[in-house]
């Protein structure tokens, strides 16, 4: 689940981490779509070839015990199918604790302002994704001396995205991928 609670989805206050996965499935979250496991979707979107970026969110009871076990699920992986995932998270801490359960898996430091940036972790092979707002060429040439891919987020504008792709970043993270795509 992306947000901290089900008001968005669902209409409702509840907070996520409060609630057990037995009581999570039973919520409509719209139209009768229900929340997947994270083991859901990697068996739909794995043997379709689609890349999946794991968001691992700080603001949780505990994350070591997230960071971990994502990284087990992840590990749990054939090889071919780790290399189309990547874990990603604002908090360089939750990267460095996946890494200990998943040391080949692919991470990804989120950060959308300079504070953020100055936070980044030095892990081998790691990438950044940052927010389109910051990216420029100065930062883009910035984020590249250090970072083995740069993947901007939430790109949903056309134009937006043509401006990304003609700096150079990797990817584009967007919520409506094929208007991007179309686009470019």
């Amino acid at each position: 689940m992306h947000d901290v609670d089900l008001q968005r989805m669902a209409q409702r206050a509840d907070l996520i981490a409060d609630l057990s996965y037995a009581t999570l499935r039973r919520i409509d979250l719209g139209g009768g779509a229900t929340a997947p496991r994270l083991r859901d979707v990697l068996d739909l979107a794995l043997p379709m070839h689609k890349r999946v970026n794991i968001e691992i969110k700080a603001d949780v009871p505990d994350l070591r015990a997230l960071a971990l076990a994502t990284g087990k699920e992840v590990q749990a992986c054939i090889a071919e199918a780790r290399a189309l995932l990547v874990v990603s998270s604002f908090d360089p801490e939750a990267l460095r604790m996946l890494r200990q359960s998943a040391p080949d898996v692919s991470v990804a430091f989120l950060f959308g302002s300079e504070a953020q940036e100055a936070r980044a972790p030095s892990l081998p092979g790691y990438g950044e994704h940052p927010g389109q707002r910051v990216v420029n060429a100065q930062t883009l040439a910035r984020v590249r001396s250090r970072a083995a891919f740069v993947n901007v987020w939430t790109v949903n504008d056309p134009a937006e995205a043509a401006r990304l792709s003609a700096l150079g970043v990797d990817g584009l993270i967007s919520d409506v991928p094929d208007m991007i795509r179309a686009a470019l």
